[in-house]
């Protein structure tokens, strides 16, 4: 058991970094128009910024950027032309303040039983909503996507999986089923120990 400050300290950054920085694998080629946005786009994703939210390290807040008007949006305008052109984020974005809270179950002694809650800059998240929206308007999205969708989410694709996973049970025809498993589940899991978990049923995964 740990019980030094510094050594405490160590710990959860060595867990939160490696909890927060999984990424899907892809080879990092990009090719795309390098397009500058109108300040009306900025002004828009503004004005999208839910308030009263805890702000990052700086402390600057999206209600403090909108009393500015123009000169804040004209910032933010500036700021994401040169991330663009740039390929890069601001340095500053890079550190983040990381708040541990507890899940309600598990043991409170036990780091898996806290889920980390990051604090990002309000200008960060502006700049995102603005390049998300670029993007869903350059891409057609299958209404079988349920994460990261208004209106939906995963829990709604879990919640139909399992009844109709239910209706095939309640049947005598065998099924064979295409993959309901999220990516790092089929990555993190052997395809043995799924397909184990199923040999009872009459259901059959395809990985």
């Amino acid at each position: 058991m740990i019980v030094d400050d510094k050594g405490i300290k160590d710990s959860w950054k060595e867990y939160m970094k490696k909890l927060m920085n999984k990424e899907n694998e892809w080879d990092h080629a990009i090719s795309a128009e390098v397009k500058e946005g109108p300040a009306g786009e900025v002004a828009a994703a503004l004005k999208k910024m839910t308030r009263h939210k805890a702000p990052g390290l700086s402390g600057l807040t999206a209600e403090m950027i909108q009393a500015t008007e123009g000169i804040g949006t004209q910032w933010l305008l500036d700021l994401c032309n040169g991330i663009v052109k740039e390929g890069c984020i601001p340095e500053d974005w890079k550190s983040n303040v990381i708040l541990p809270i507890y899940k309600g179950k598990g043991d409170p002694m036990e780091r898996g039983s806290y889920r980390g809650i990051k604090l990002f800059e309000h200008a960060m998240k502006v700049v995102e909503r603005i390049f998300e929206n670029r993007i869903r308007q350059q891409i057609e999205v299958d209404d079988m996507q349920f994460g990261f969708m208004k209106g939906k989410g995963t829990t709604d694709a879990i919640f139909t999986a399992r009844r109709f996973a239910s209706a095939v049970l309640a049947t005598a025809i065998p099924y064979v089923c295409p993959s309901v498993t999220r990516w790092y589940c089929v990555k993190m899991m052997a395809r043995s120990t799924v397909q184990f978990a199923l040999s009872d049923s009459k259901m059959c995964l395809v990985l």
